[in-house]
């Protein structure tokens, strides 16, 4: 299985480039939010009314996930990686096993 950790626009983008090579293997995104992916720039757009919500979720929401075959993990933080078992362990104790791991995470910006 590979597992993708995060849900943003450099997950969705890594998804959508990892399925034109291999448009088999199982994929499993795990999100410690609850929404499909979305551009988090243009959120003020949305609440000051000049997009609509429908376009901040611009990889055409929960379509995405069917389109590229993902099955999504939402709600869920990662606490851990434990590399040497290749298990992605996760705030509930539960352990997801992966072949291979994305870390798309996200930055937490500071001055």
């Amino acid at each position: 299985m590979i597992v993708f950790l995060g849900n943003g626009p450099a997950t969705a983008s890594a998804i959508e480039s990892f399925r034109e090579v291999d448009k088999e293997s199982e994929i499993l995104l795990i999100s410690d939010e609850n929404y499909p992916t979305y551009a988090p720039n243009c959120l003020e757009d949305v609440l000051r009314e000049k997009i609509s919500e429908e376009a901040l979720f611009y990889k055409g929401g929960w379509e995405f996930y069917r389109k590229y075959k993902v099955k999504t993990l939402f709600g869920e933080k990662v606490v851990k990686i434990d590399e040497k078992n290749k298990e992605v362990i996760l705030s509930s104790n539960k352990r997801v096993k992966f072949e291979k791991l994305f870390i798309g995470i996200g930055a937490v910006s500071f001055i």
